[in-house]
C-alpha cells in the first residue's frame, strides 16, 4: 500500500509541476506578446486557450480513432 501511495504522490507531483510550469509560461507569454502586439493581455490569453481547446479536441479525436482501431484488431 505504501508503494502505491508513493507512486501516486510522484505522479501527482509531476502533474502539479507541469501545471505550474504551463501556467507560468502562459502568463509570461501573454505579457510579452500583448506588449509586442499592443493588445490587452486577455486577448492573447483567450487566443491561446482557444488554440489549446482545438488541439485538445484534435488529440482526443485521434486517440479515440486509435482506440477503436485497436479494439477492432483480432
Amino acid at each position: 500500500m505504501a508503494e502505491t501511495n508513493d507512486i501516486l504522490a510522484e505522479v501527482f507531483s509531476r502533474y502539479l509541476t507541469g501545471f505550474a510550469l504551463s501556467k507560468a509560461l502562459l502568463e509570461d507569454y501573454t505579457k510579452v506578446v500583448a506588449k509586442l502586439e499592443n493588445v490587452p493581455e486577455q486577448e492573447v490569453k483567450d487566443r491561446v486557450w482557444k488554440r489549446c481547446n482545438e488541439i485538445f479536441e484534435e488529440v482526443k479525436e485521434k486517440q479515440n480513432k486509435q482506440t477503436q482501431e485497436a479494439l477492432q484488431k483480432p
